[in-house]
């Protein structure tokens, strides 16, 4: 067998949008069958499949370094009071705080749909589900928030729900609707303007008594979009709700808690624990140390 590690490249951190110095490994061995390649991009989890073969220990080793940054928030609903629980992959940044490429890949894939972008987004999707919700939450279906207009659905957002529920394994179902046009919620800076826009303009679509759902949305701001859609679904009977999104809004960033790979937590007890009023520096690393301990 011959093994040759290469360095071929810079990766970028898709989380922060920052390039890093990255590693872009090859391994070449011999099977019978003849020479194999088989590369990783350390950090991005982009990885062709490996046969069982020696350096498949060292590769895997590798892999699980890599540093895939998830979000929580966890406020609570001004009416009943339940924790609204919402998992990001990252924080968007508003055009009048600049630009970063995290919010470019959202962008680029939420009004274009650009492959490169859908694939890395539904990567991390999958990555963070299996991380947070997979053995612990049992989903009914998943579906996602509709756009401003009535009945509006986002087509390249629908096209990766029903994908990621195909890697998943559950159902996509669309168990929301938009029962009237609201204004875009971007032109609308005071918070109590969002939420009064889009007071009352999301119904349930179907029979979800019973039943848990997870929610998908491009983004999540002020949390308007999030409560409604959770009154909804909850007012019909729905059991639980979960919200999965791209990125959580930059402002509330302080309150969110950093569920990085040494913060092993499912979802459930990541909800019961850890929400809004926001909790102290010191106890949240006191929890993620205690994790930590855990392993």
């Amino acid at each position: 067998m011959e093994l040759s590690f290469i360095k071929m490249a810079v990766c970028t951190d898709f989380s922060t949008g920052t390039a890093k110095s990255g590693w872009i490994w090859r391994a070449v061995h011999w099977k019978c069958t003849g020479w194999q390649n088989r590369q990783i991009l350390a950090g991005s989890g982009a990885t062709a499949p490996l046969e069982s073969c020696p350096v498949k220990v060292y590769i895997r080793a590798l892999r699980d370094k890599r540093m895939e940054y998830s979000y929580y928030r966890g406020q609570k609903c001004k009416h009943c009071r339940a924790v609204i629980p919402v998992f990001g992959l990252g924080h968007h940044m508003p055009t009048d705080e600049g630009e970063d490429k995290f919010t470019k890949t959202i962008i680029n894939f939420y009004k274009f749909g650009n492959k490169a972008e859908r694939a890395h987004l539904l990567q991390r999707f999958i990555s963070l589900f299996k991380e947070r919700f997979e053995g612990n939450v049992k989903f009914d279906a998943i579906c996602i928030v509709p756009t401003r207009e009535k009945d509006g659905i986002n087509q390249n957002m629908q096209s990766f729900a029903q994908e990621f529920a195909g890697a998943v394994a559950i159902p996509y179902v669309q168990a929301m609707r938009r029962n009237r046009e609201i204004k875009g919620q971007h032109g609308l800076d005071n918070i109590e303007e969002r939420f009064e826009n889009v007071s009352g303009s999301i119904e349930a679509a179907g029979a979800v008594k019973g039943k848990s759902l997870l929610v998908l949305d491009n983004l999540c701001i002020s949390g308007a979009s999030a409560q409604e859609a959770f009154d909804a679904l909850k007012g019909a009977g729905a059991k639980e709700v979960y919200f999965m999104v791209f990125g959580l809004g930059s402002k509330g960033r302080e309150c969110d808690f950093d569920l990085n790979p040494a913060f092993k937590g499912k979802a459930s007890e990541i909800v019961a624990k850890l929400h809004w009023p926001k909790v102290s520096k010191e106890k949240r690393e006191a929890y993620a140390k205690e994790k930590k301990d855990d392993l």
